[in-house]
């Protein structure tokens, strides 16, 4: 038998568990969660409308719309739509730097102080050195200082001939910003010869939408032998609970989640509960336990899948 032990707002609650031979399970319920974009245009779609291009040093005959050929929307590689932006360093001097910005304003800012925001982009070198790295970032500017007073930035690039996923994930301040501007910056390298060849495709700026259902594991992602316990915080979104779903259904699962190994149950007393998972006798190796949402016995709603590893602790026996 293997129980499990739900503290909710600091109360033992009632719960159920049992430890069933290994069961199949149906595919997940996770309806997709839908984001806000901030940026126009974030697929290169429409020449001309949201990014404006930067080179540095500038030259004579460059614009903020187009940097000589250096620059063009193509579509010879794309990750999705019809065109991506391709930044040829070729057609420009070894020290010279090529880029992509779009500004938003506070007022496009202002409604989501506080909330997660996600900065990402897909990266493709088409030639070039056979790896290379440029930068994507977001920055925050308050109009008197003259830089930038906030915002993060992260590597984005990879080798050649396969694309490339950059995301960060960070918390939004508003403060005072009064504007901010999304970047892609491209350097050349010294040897002529390897002067890169660039595609860049759906660059975002998502405020991410809270999920209905979020469990956090608060001692990392491996249990060590003998532990027997997976501690989680379970927050429901405010919508969500609304609608009565407290019933908190969990099963310990096979690393994909389509097979269980032991499962529980428990009712929610508050939207943000902290819960242990009490774990069956597992041998070494990659799990998952499975949570859903549900009013009755078997309903399965707002599914999320968290993996963990048992490994063999100093203390086992």
């Amino acid at each position: 038998m293997v129980g499990a032990c739900l503290v909710v707002a600091g109360r033992l609650a009632a719960q159920n568990a049992a430890a069933p031979p290994s069961s199949a399970l149906p595919p997940l319920s996770a309806p997709p969660v839908e984001n806000v974009q901030l940026l126009t245009n974030p697929g290169f779609e429409e020449p001309d409308t949201g990014w404006r291009f930067a080179e540095w040093v500038q030259r004579e005959g460059a614009s903020d719309k187009r940097v000589a050929a250096s620059t063009v929307y193509s579509p010879d590689v794309i990750h999705t739509g019809r065109t991506a932006l391709c930044f040829d360093h070729s057609m420009v001097g070894p020290e010279r730097l090529l880029g992509l910005r779009q500004v938003l304003t506070r007022e496009q800012l202002a409604p989501y102080d506080g909330r997660r925001f996600r900065v990402s982009a897909w990266f493709w070198l088409a030639k070039g050195p056979p790896y290379y790295q440029g930068t994507l970032c977001v920055r925050q500017w308050n109009g008197v200082a003259p830089g930038p007073f906030g915002g993060t930035a992260l590597p984005i690039g990879g080798s050649q001939g396969e694309w490339f996923y950059c995301a960060r994930e960070f918390d939004f301040r508003l403060a005072d910003t009064q504007r901010a501007d999304v970047n892609v910056w491209l350097p050349n390298v010294p040897e002529v010869s390897q002067a890169p060849r660039i595609f860049v495709d759906d660059a975002q700026l998502e405020v991410l939408a809270d999920p209905p259902l979020n469990v956090e594991l608060l001692c990392g992602t491996t249990v060590f032998q003998p532990d027997d316990r997976l501690p989680v915080r379970v927050e429901v979104a405010e919508a969500v609970w609304q609608q009565a779903l407290t019933g908190l259904r969990w099963n310990v699962t096979t690393p994909d989640g389509l097979r269980s190994l032991a499962e529980g149950d428990a009712t929610l007393s508050a939207p943000t509960s902290l819960a242990e998972v009490r774990l069956p006798r597992l041998a070494d190796g990659s799990y998952a336990v499975r949570f859903a949402l549900g009013r009755a016995a078997g309903e399965r709603t707002h599914e999320v899948l968290i993996p963990f590893r048992r490994a063999t602790g100093p203390f086992a026996r």
